[in-house]
């Protein structure tokens, strides 16, 4: 019977230090809200973990936070698919647009001369992204890549 009644408090102690840990968070945005009412901490408290909250805190310290709008974002994501799909998979415009089955309606929302322009500028700024890490690689680290990289492709290297 003990051992029950043990096992009982200790649930409850537990549940209680949970609640207990919740309604400080809660508090505590609530009071920061106060504070700065022309913030979005508490939407975003409602939205994020509170670990990745602390992380998104920490990481812009005070920072102004930019998010895209939906249309914006929805023609990332759409350029995002174009782009893989025609230079990872080699399909063809009219392939893309068969594979994303985009009604009559909405053709307007892929255009090939558009989203075609923003994946060059896409190539573009990964080459230069590539080189730049390179550039930062030590000799040493490079011979290293260069190695696995053309062992992946089948080729073998020698010292």
């Amino acid at each position: 019977m003990q051992a029950f009644i043990k096992k009982t408090l200790d649930n409850y102690f537990k549940t209680e230090d949970i609640l207990n840990h919740q309604i400080f968070n809660e508090l505590s945005l609530y009071i920061y809200s106060l504070d700065h009412r022309m913030n979005d901490l508490f939407m975003l408290a409602k939205i994020l973990d509170e670990n990745s909250l602390q992380k998104l805190i920490n990481y812009y310290d005070g920072d102004i936070l930019r998010l895209p709008s939906r249309e914006a974002y929805k023609t990332s994501v759409l350029t995002a698919l174009c782009f893989w799909l025609k230079v990872f998979k080699g399909y063809s415009w009219t392939d893309i647009k068969d594979y994303l089955e985009i009604p009559d309606t909405h053709k307007d929302l892929l255009s090939s001369i558009s989203i075609g322009g923003k994946i060059n500028k896409i190539k573009e700024a990964l080459g230069q992204d590539i080189v730049d890490l390179l550039n930062g690689i030590e000799e040493k680290d490079f011979v290293g890549f260069y190695k696995a990289l053309n062992t992946v492709k089948g080729e073998k290297i020698n010292d």
